[in-house]
């Protein structure tokens, strides 16, 4: 407690600018969100080909629905293993 302050020495601080983006600040770091635009870019593909296969899956859907599938098991497969 007993140290000398060094508030009145204008040597002992430096002020550093504020990022980019940034009216005011506190410290260093920025104001603005960093974007992950490969992450992003990879998500929203993804999206894409979702969204662009789903109309076929419907028709497949729509157009086969109908069929049943049914295990028919041969006994003499069975009785040789």
């Amino acid at each position: 407690m007993h140290q000398r302050s060094l508030y009145s020495n204008e040597d002992a601080f430096e002020c550093l600018p504020c990022a980019e983006g940034c009216e005011a600040c506190v410290d260093g770091s920025p104001c603005v969100a960093a974007l992950n635009w490969v992450a992003r870019t990879t998500i929203l593909a993804l999206a894409c080909f979702v969204i662009t296969c789903l109309p076929f899956i419907v028709y497949f859907t729509i157009k086969y629905g109908h069929v049943r599938v049914s295990i028919n098991v041969d006994i003499d497969i069975i009785k040789q293993t």
